[in-house]
């Protein structure tokens, strides 16, 4: 998996910006994962566009950024990033004085996916603590929390990504910091099903491997508000031999909003195999889906857009695909229904 890790700039004047410090020298490659660390700027548009450019071409699995906050005394977890900024100036001068995105349909605000309780059991048993927070302040760190939500939302990527505030080096040492990084990151990633051992990390440069476009994920990053699919088989699927074509109960038009398909997939050969997955009556629903060998957790959401007429026929909508061979499904594993 790809982990992209993020930090900020120095303000004019300032010898150290810990939130970069303490990720600048991670390793590019650990336990067969690739992180790439960037500074981002402290200017509000060139943040917007910098994170935004790396989440389209990193296509990274993870996401966890670090900003400072000089006021505090020890890590604050943020839970949200907010539709909103006024707290001075940024580097270029610029202060927005109200909302990152002004058009009339613009979200208040996002919720990260890791938030301060998954944060508190990560780090029980360990010499740190932390703070929980739900408002990241209004300048650049929040705008940094909202841009990147935004993104992943309107992409309709499951991308986790969280936000952590770091002290100042004076408050706490940056040792103790970068151990503190070390720990979140390599807790997220088990959060995600994968491990991470900081001994295995190298820094040469190496060839990265061809980054999985798909949704395929081995953690399930949303929440099925309420299961609607009708006729699931009770017997693992072979998909060699029927193709999977779902009908689900009746939707409204009114029924807009985010839609979640959750499944385990099980790739029997030595190969990658990529199917696709549709809804019918969604214009452009198609998902490409890269299945390892073996096991593979499979969650990705379409938006519906109910004001629209065409989206519908009948009411109804319908997960399909292809037969494709050496694919099998368990059954018990599916799911379709509105994102939580």
């Amino acid at each position: 998996m790809k982990i992209l890790v993020t930090g900020f700039d120095l303000w004019s004047g300032v010898s150290i910006n810990p939130s970069w410090e303490n990720i600048k020298d991670l390793p590019t490659k650990v336990s067969g994962h690739t992180i790439k660390v960037a500074k981002i700027s402290v200017v509000y548009s060139k943040i917007k566009n910098e994170m935004e450019s790396l989440i389209t071409t990193e296509k990274p699995d993870l996401i966890i950024s670090f900003g400072l906050a000089s006021s505090i005394q020890r890590p604050r977890v943020e839970s949200y990033g907010w539709n909103w900024a006024s707290n001075g100036s940024d580097a270029d001068g610029v202060n927005p004085n109200g909302r990152l995105n002004k058009e009339d349909n613009a979200r208040v605000g996002y919720k990260t996916t890791f938030d301060y309780t998954q944060v508190q059991e990560w780090i029980k048993g360990s010499e740190f603590t932390s703070y929980a927070s739900t408002d990241a302040g209004d300048f650049l760190c929040n705008a940094n929390i909202f841009y990147s939500l935004q993104k992943l939302d309107n992409d309709l990527l499951n991308t986790p990504y969280m936000f952590v505030h770091v002290p100042s080096e004076t408050t706490m040492a940056l040792d103790t910091q970068k151990k503190f990084v070390k720990l979140i990151i390599q807790k997220a990633v088990q959060e995600m099903n994968q491990m991470l051992d900081w001994s295995t990390g190298t820094s040469t440069s190496t060839t990265t491997p061809p980054t999985n476009t798909s949704d395929t994920t081995t953690s399930t990053t949303f929440q099925i508000q309420s299961n609607l699919l009708t006729n699931v088989a009770t017997t693992d699927i072979n998909m060699s031999t029927s193709s999977l074509s779902y009908k689900y109960t009746a939707l409204q038009r009114t029924d807009s909003g985010k839609y979640g398909f959750k499944g385990t997939f099980v790739n029997n050969t030595s190969n990658d195999i990529t199917m696709n997955i549709t809804v019918d009556q969604i214009a452009d629903s198609n998902k490409t889906i890269t299945l390892k060998p073996g096991s593979n957790d499979v969650a990705t959401t379409w938006t519906v857009d109910g004001a629209s007429p065409s989206i519908y026929y009948s009411n109804t909508l319908r997960v399909q695909s292809d037969s494709y061979s050496g694919i099998s499904i368990k059954s018990s594993t599916l799911q379709f229904g509105k994102v939580v």
